[in-house]
């Protein structure tokens, strides 16, 4: 794809056909064609536009302004995620990238996407950044301090997007969960849910404990009580421990009708979800990373396109537009969901 792309035989603004179009053409499967996609979106090359499209970027642009106008999106990965790529390959995170390309094509700048696992990258990173320095850097869920502080130590600015540790001396831009909670709920019972449980990853990360008082709360506000019974805290995201925990969730005689998954990724889930060999009830609800993917009559998935495009909006007028410079403290964004219909169709409304 990037050589088709890069040797000028895809243009600029030319449309990339569907997966399953695409799988006819090549002989991979859909998994490596998404990945590959992903890979070139990250690089650039690729811009995912609102409808599920994806459309050839302006490579002339890019090649003009990526020494003038540029920042590094890096995400830190374990290297259990790296294996599987289950992030950057993700539904959310590729809206997000996109949404973040959008937000600054209008004043030029050019974001591009890193993922980094282990000390040894993260040094060749820091490194690579004196050849070749960005005016900022977007280090998304990071987990090592040290690798903050060397960011730090290069002196390009740095802010910390939803990260999985406390970020000092930077600017932190996270979800504001109150909201998320409040809006999530008010999803599912507008679809006449009422029994709703939660399947959260046990990380023992602080914002892991506030998501789940958040919906606990705004579940209580709207008048629906989560029994503590369907609140389950794995602490692996293995598929045969997952599959468990959803029998014995969709065993009872009464199960809930809407799901809460946080934490876990699509790749684990719906090996999870095959390994359990339940069918849940046709009108059951669910939230989860990659939504459209789940086994329910209707889903709601977080829009990563609108999330990564108000912090691009954000950071233009603060950084490039008022030249201010970032000082340490927390920026919330809202959520905002998209409401899916059922996973086989995999469209947004």
């Amino acid at each position: 794809m990037s050589s088709l792309i890069t040797s000028g035989k895809l243009k600029a603004g030319d449309e990339i056909p569907p997966v399953r179009k695409l799988s006819r053409a090549w002989p991979a499967s859909h998994v490596v064609i998404q990945r590959a996609l992903a890979r070139c979106a990250q690089l650039g090359l690729l811009l995912r536009c609102q409808g599920r499209r994806t459309v050839v970027a302006d490579s002339g642009r890019i090649k003009a302004n990526v020494f003038c106008k540029n920042i590094f999106l890096v995400i830190e990965q374990t290297e259990e995620e790296a294996k599987s790529c289950d992030f950057a390959s993700s539904h959310y995170f590729i809206r997000l990238l996109s949404g973040l390309q959008q937000g600054m094509a209008a004043s030029g700048v050019v974001i591009s996407a890193v993922t980094i696992t282990g000390r040894e990258q993260q040094k060749n990173f820091c490194l690579q950044l004196k050849k070749q320095p960005a005016d900022l850097i977007l280090l998304m869920r990071s987990r090592n301090p040290e690798f903050i502080r060397l960011i730090r130590k290069s002196g390009i600015p740095l802010v910390s997007v939803e990260p999985h540790l406390p970020a000092s001396g930077c600017l932190v831009i996270d979800h504001d969960e109150v909201t998320a909670a409040q809006n999530m709920i008010a999803g599912f019972m507008s679809r006449g849910c009422s029994k709703i449980a939660v399947l959260i990853f046990n990380d023992h990360k602080k914002q892991t404990n506030l998501r789940l008082q958040c919906l606990q709360a705004a579940a209580q506000k709207a008048g629906i009580y989560i029994s503590p019974d369907l609140i389950k805290m794995p602490v692996k995201r293995d598929p045969d421990c997952l599959s468990f925990v959803l029998k014995k969730l969709f065993s009872d005689t009464n199960p809930p009708d809407s799901l809460i998954i946080s934490g876990i990724g699509n790749e684990v889930l719906t090996s999870a979800w095959q390994k359990s060999g339940i069918n849940i009830h046709p009108v059951t609800g669910m939230y989860a990373v990659d939504a459209q993917n789940a086994p329910a009559s209707f889903a709601i998935a977080i829009d990563g396109y609108d999330f990564g495009k108000n912090i691009a909006l954000y950071i233009d007028n603060i950084f490039y537009k008022k030249q201010k410079n970032f000082s340490s403290g927390t920026f919330h964004l809202p959520y905002s969901f998209i409401n899916l219909k059922k996973h086989n169709s995999g469209a947004g409304k």
